[in-house]
């Protein structure tokens, strides 16, 4: 089930877990509350993967709220991962969970709630199990390395239903589908012309 309005305790929960967002950083959180689609193209090491996985980690008491970290290899999907798995470890409700399985080798990443709430990492290796699962919140870590096609053929229908958000984070550079999808579309000109 889709939040249907900015959740407000999420700096609550950040004050509890000792976050504090860089400026780039405070610009994802409060596009959050407002788009489906947050970009977030920055320079290396900015924080991109941290700041959208502590949205994620934030709503650990929503029921029926499921999330999924898709990233290129099951490794690389593991740092965002393991930024919930700490926030939830750090705030002191990972001990209520009723799976936590933390194996970025066998690519057995899960955290699930009694009330409904998980976060799980796919691994783009197999498109053919990016299905059958209706998403309020996607991760697409390492964005510009998943193969371009994954968007629209396993990934778009996912959170459609639930009106769910997307985090694409990249660095500013090179012409990918990631910059195209989710940079160039958002803006209103492009090249001197309306986009």
């Amino acid at each position: 089930m889709a939040l249907e309005r900015p959740y407000l305790y999420k700096w609550k929960f950040f004050d509890q877990i000792g976050y504090k967002p860089r400026v780039g950083q405070k610009w994802l959180h409060w596009a959050a509350d407002f788009y489906r689609y947050i970009g977030y193209f920055a320079y290396p090491r900015c924080g991109k993967s941290y700041g959208a996985a502590m949205e994620v980690a934030a709503t650990y008491n929503e029921p029926d709220y499921h999330c999924w970290i898709v990233a290129p290899t099951y490794a690389l999907g593991a740092k965002e991962f393991g930024y919930i798995y700490q926030a939830h470890l750090q705030a002191g409700v990972l001990e209520k969970a009723s799976t936590v399985a933390f194996d970025a080798d066998g690519g057995n990443m899960r955290i699930e709630y009694p009330w409904g709430w998980w976060v799980e990492v796919k691994s783009a290796e197999r498109p053919h199990l990016l299905l059958a699962e209706e998403l309020d919140e996607l991760i697409l870590a390492e964005a510009p390395r998943l193969a371009e096609g994954i968007w629209y053929q396993n990934l778009f229908n996912r959170i459609e239903k639930r009106l769910g958000r997307t985090y694409p984070a990249a660095t500013p550079r090179g012409n990918n589908w990631v910059q195209k999808e989710f940079w160039i579309a958002a803006q209103k000109e492009w090249e001197g012309k309306p986009n």
